[in-house]
C-alpha cells in the first residue's frame, strides 16, 4: 500500500451510498489560507459591529449551527488559554470503563479508563485476523479479546470475513465465526457477543465458544455498520437505511425501531436515561429507553455548504453535553466539533480556535472524541496534531504534534490516567502526557514484516505519508484491558497487544 494514498471509504460503492470524502482532503494552498484569513477578519469586524447573535431559544426542535452562540473570548494567535486544564488530578472520567466491552469503553463513549500506565511500550503479541478497518474496533471482556474482521481484502467475500475470539494474554485464537461478507462493529453484554456486518445481519454469539445464539437479517440492501450499543438488556444498532433498531440481547427479538436522516455509520451512545444516535445527513436523535422520541436536531455547517455536512462518528456523552464531530463540505476557521444539550438538543457551543492553533484549515473529523475532566481531545487530520478543547466552551486550549501528516485520520483517542492514547494513519501508536502536554512514548505497527520490533522505519518524519511507498495505516480505535494492555488492529490485518517492558 502506498502511504500517499488515502483510505477512501469503509463501505463499498453503490447507487444509494455517498462517498466518504466531503470537501477538501489534501494539503491547503497559501491562496486559500489567505482568503480564509481575510474572511475571518471580515467576520470579526462584523461581529464587533453588530454584536453576537443569541442562541436559538426554541427547545427540542430542529436547531442548526447558525443558531449556536459563539464564544466571545478571542485570544491572540499562539496564546494557550488553557490554565487549569493541565494540572494533576483533573482528568477524572465522566464514565470510567470497567473492562472494555464496547467501543470507547462504555455506553457514553467517553473513551476514559483508569488503568496502569505504559511508560516504555513493547509488543506483547500479535495475531493475524484480517483487515482492521474503521469499524473493526476490538473489545476486551475478562480474558478474551473479541474483534470483527473485514477479511483478506475489504469489500469482497473471503475466508477471513469473521468474528474472532483471542486469548488476551497470548493472542491465541479461541474461536472464530465465519461470515459471508465484511464484519464491522462488535459489542458484548451478559455472555453474548454482538456484531454487525455488510451482509445486513446482526449476530448474537456465545462469548464462551462462538456458537450462534441468534441472527437478525435486515437484508443485503441494508448493511449494518455501527458499533453496537449494549445497555439494559438490549443492543441498539443502525443500518444503511437510517433505521435505529433495539434488539433483546438474549433473543434478538426487536424491541423498537426509529428512523434518522441518512445511514447510521458510527452508532449510538447512552447516558442511562436516553439513547443518542446520529444519522449521516447531519441529524441527531434522542430517544428514551423505550424508543420514544425526546428530541431531534439538525447539525449543519455554515453558509452555502451547510447541506454538505455529514456525521460518521458515534456521539459522546459528557455531563450535560452530547458531543458530535462533523464532516463538512469545505475547510473552516474552527474545528468540526459541536456540543448539544443532552436534555433539549439545543446547541451549546461550536468549537472555536481561540488559541490560534491553526491558520483556518481545520479538517473534517470522522472519529469520536475522548473526554476526561474538562478536556476534550481528538486527532486532527490536516496536520500531525492531537488537539484539546475546553469541555465547557469548545475553545481550543493546546495541541501536541505527533507522528506524520496523514489523511484523513480515523481512530478515536482514549484517555487513561494522565495519558491520551492515539493511533494515527501513519501506522504509529502514540501516548501523550496530558499534564506535560508532550509525547510520552510511541511505537510503530504499520509494517509487521519490515519492523517487527515496533521501531519506526528509517527516515520516518512529518512527511512520511507523502514520501513512503511502504507501510499500513491504523484505522481502528484501540481498546484497553484492566491491566493497562492496549489492543489495536491495523489495515495490514494484524491485531497487537502493547504492554510495558517492566510488566
Amino acid at each position: 500500500m502506498a502511504r500517499r494514498h488515502e483510505y477512501v471509504s469503509f463501505f463499498r460503492e453503490s447507487p444509494r451510498r455517498r462517498g466518504d470524502l466531503v470537501g477538501l482532503e489534501g494539503r491547503v494552498g497559501l491562496t486559500r489560507i489567505l482568503m480564509l484569513g481575510l474572511g475571518v477578519a471580515v467576520l470579526a469586524v462584523s461581529l464587533w459591529w453588530f454584536g453576537f447573535r443569541d442562541a436559538d431559544e426554541n427547545v427540542g426542535v430542529i436547531v442548526t449551527m447558525d443558531d449556536a452562540a459563539i464564544p466571545t473570548l478571542i485570544l491572540p494567535a499562539g496564546v494557550d488559554g488553557g490554565e487549569g486544564l493541565g494540572t494533576e488530578g483533573t482528568f477524572e472520567c465522566f464514565e470510567t470503563a470497567i473492562g472494555w466491552s464496547t467501543f470507547q469503553g462504555g455506553p457514553a463513549r467517553t473513551g476514559c479508563a483508569a488503568t496502569p500506565l505504559i511508560r516504555e511500550p513493547r509488543i506483547l503479541w500479535k495475531a493475524e485476523v484480517g483487515v482492521q478497518g474503521w469499524l473493526n474496533n476490538p473489545i476486551v471482556v475478562d480474558n478474551s479479546v473479541f474483534v470483527a474482521s473485514a477479511g483478506v481484502a475489504q469489500f469482497v467475500s473471503d475466508r477471513r470475513d469473521a468474528i474472532y475470539a483471542l486469548d488476551v494474554r497470548t493472542g491465541k485464537q479461541l474461536w472464530y465465526y465465519q461470515a459471508e461478507q465484511d464484519v464491522n462493529g462488535i459489542g458484548y453484554y451478559d455472555g453474548i457477543v454482538i456484531a454487525t456486518g455488510d451482509e445486513g445481519r446482526v449476530w448474537g454469539l456465545s462469548a464462551r465458544d462462538g456458537h450462534s445464539v441468534w441472527v437478525v437479517d435486515f437484508g443485503t440492501d441494508s448493511p449494518t455498520y455501527s458499533n453496537p450499543l449494549t445497555i439494559d438488556g438490549m443492543v441498539v444498532i443502525g443500518d444503511d437505511l437510517g433505521r435505529v433498531t433495539a434488539l433483546d440481547v438474549l433473543t434478538g427479538k426487536q424491541l423498537w425501531q426509529q428512523q434518522v436522516a441518512g445511514a447510521v455509520r458510527g452508532g449510538a451512545a447512552s447516558d442511562g436515561e436516553r439513547i443518542y444516535v446520529t444519522g449521516e445527513e447531519h441529524e441527531v436523535l434522542a430517544v428514551d429507553m423505550s424508543g420514544r422520541e425526546v428530541w431531534r436536531a439538525e447539525v449543519r455547517g455554515r453558509g452555502q455548504a451547510a447541506e454538505g455536512t455529514r456525521i460518521f462518528a458515534t456521539p459522546t456523552i459528557a455531563g450535560e453535553l452530547v458531543i458530535v464531530t462533523l464532516i463538512r463540505a469545505d475547510i473552516y476557521a474552527e474545528p468540526a466539533v459541536v456540543a448539544l444539550n443532552r436534555a433539549t438538543g439545543e446547541i451549546v457551543w461550536q468549537a472555536i480556535d481561540v488559541a490560534g492553533i491553526k491558520t483556518g484549515d481545520w479538517a473534517n473529523i470522522r472519529s469520536s472524541v475522548a473526554v476526561a475532566g474538562e478536556v476534550v481531545v481528538f486527532g486532527e487530520a490536516y496536520s500531525d496534531l492531537l488537539v484539546a478543547l475546553d469541555l465547557h466552551t469548545g475553545q481550543t486550549r493546546w495541541s501536541v504534534p505527533i507522528g506524520s501528516y496523514c489523511l484523513p485520520h480515523w481512530p478515536s483517542p482514549l484517555i487513561t490516567g494522565n495519558q491520551v492514547i492515539l493511533a494515527r494513519d501513519d501506522g504509529g501508536l502514540y501516548a501523550i502526557d496530558l499534564t506535560e502536554r508532550t509525547l510520552a512514548w510511541q511505537i510503530y505497527l504499520g509494517n509487521s514484516r519490515a519492523q517487527p520490533s515496533g521501531n519506526f522505519p528509517p527516515g520516518f518524519d512529518a512527511d512520511f505519508c507523502e514520501e513512503s511507498e511502504s507501510g499500513y495505516q491504523i484505522l481502528s480505535t484501540p481498546a484497553l484491558t484492566s491491566a493497562g494492555v492496549i489492543i489495536v488492529g491495523t489495515l495490514e490485518g494484524f491485531i497487537y497487544a502493547i504492554a510495558d517492558r517492566s510488566w
